[in-house]
């Protein structure tokens, strides 16, 4: 994991903001509790990843933001990971 995200993963917080002198960052943390296969873990990466893109202009600027998945990630596709993520929106800070 980025050392400049551990500061939000240890505070423990299901959201939290830090504000950052750049764009909107993301990091995603799927464990080996959600899945034992490596493969399915980055797959859950990538259509996160996927999922926030069509997110992106809708994000405040000047955040960074960690996901973490949990095991109902698992056979999700982008569209449900993106219906998800649209229920953050409300919780972050107004552009």
């Amino acid at each position: 994991m980025n050392h400049e995200f551990r500061p939000a993963v240890r505070e423990g917080r299901k959201l939290r903001l830090r504000t950052t002198n750049s764009s909107t960052r993301f990091a995603f943390i799927v464990s080996k509790k959600v899945s034992l296969k490596s493969i399915q873990r980055h797959q859950i990466k990538r259509r996160l990843s996927d999922a926030v893109m069509g997110l992106l202009s809708q994000f405040p600027p000047n955040l960074e933001i960690v996901v973490f998945a949990k095991r109902e990630a698992v056979g999700r596709n982008v569209e449900e990971l993106l219906l998800e993520l649209k229920s953050l929106l409300p919780c972050l800070p107004v552009k």
